[in-house]
């Protein structure tokens, strides 16, 4: 059901309410309607509802586990926050977009999702935020006869955005035709200069400094030529496209642990027999 219509009893989730007076009916505009906008809005930008409630704001020590606040537990997650927060502050005019990088669990999407709300809601940015993953399942359903939507119609929001959120890139298994779908993507958002925030687990290379990588030791040391867990950002998106997310985006590199194992494991142990 609509939340609209879950929400306000005035209007019956119409948005409009007939209000009465000596020149006779006049309909006017809800005090639900700009909820209802912004929740319209966000499921436009493709957020998903979990991610709903993302936000950028501080939390309130007096307000233990608000829903939808990041809490920073240390200096690198704190550190993505205020660079967050800074590009909400200055969009349209960014410098470059965001790479974060980091761990499973580490608030990568959640700081993602909060700056699409944040844009969405406060200056009714067009964005649009995709799962890598889905992205390209949506791409490839495109092809077949049978469906409504055609790969122009799929690529058309992504494009045409004027901020593109990619969670999880590199999450697919690296073909010809995963890289050239995201080389054509960001090649795009890069001769246009529209932003584009990402969020990955996989390692960047470019940060650790030149020469043969580290990994590339262990790979030979186990014998291994290609381990997924050793794969990089590069191996999976190409030369190409990592060249371009250089000049479009700033690092922001995450760490510490699985919030999502620190909240499943955070329940009171019971008393100790006396």
């Amino acid at each position: 059901m609509d939340a609209g219509k879950q929400l306000c009893e005035q209007c019956g989730g119409s948005g409009w309410r007939v209000v009465e007076s000596a020149d006779g009916s006049h309909a006017l505009r809800c005090s639900c309607h700009p909820m209802r906008s912004a929740g319209l809005g966000l499921r436009r930008a493709g957020l998903p509802r979990r991610y709903e409630t993302c936000s950028l704001e501080s939390p309130q020590i007096d307000r233990p586990q608000q829903q939808g606040v990041f809490e920073p537990i240390n200096p690198s997650q704190e550190r993505a926050l205020k660079i967050a927060r800074r590009f909400v502050a200055d969009f349209p005019i960014v410098e470059a977009g965001l790479l974060f990088i980091g761990p499973c669990g580490v608030g990568k999407t959640h700081l993602a999702a909060g700056i699409v709300r944040e844009l969405v809601l406060a200056k009714n940015v067009r964005a649009r935020f995709v799962d890598f993953r889905e992205l390209l399942k949506e791409i490839q359903a495109s092809y077949n006869p049978l469906t409504e939507t055609s790969e122009k119609q799929v690529l058309a929001q992504v494009l045409e955005s004027e901020l593109l959120v990619i969670d999880d890139l590199g999450a697919e298994k690296p073909s010809a035709w995963v890289r050239d779908t995201i080389a054509y993507i960001l090649n795009d958002r890069y001769k246009r200069n529209r932003p584009v925030v990402i969020t990955t687990t996989l390692r960047d290379d470019s940060m650790e400094g030149p020469g043969r990588r580290p990994i590339d030791k262990l790979k030979e040391r186990a014998g291994l030529r290609e381990v997924e867990r050793f794969d990089s950002l590069v191996d999976r998106i190409g030369v190409a496209s990592r060249s371009r997310l250089h000049e479009m985006c700033k690092i922001v590199a995450m760490q510490g642990e699985d919030f999502r194992a620190i909240k499943s494991h955070a329940v009171e142990s019971p008393p100790f027999a006396t």
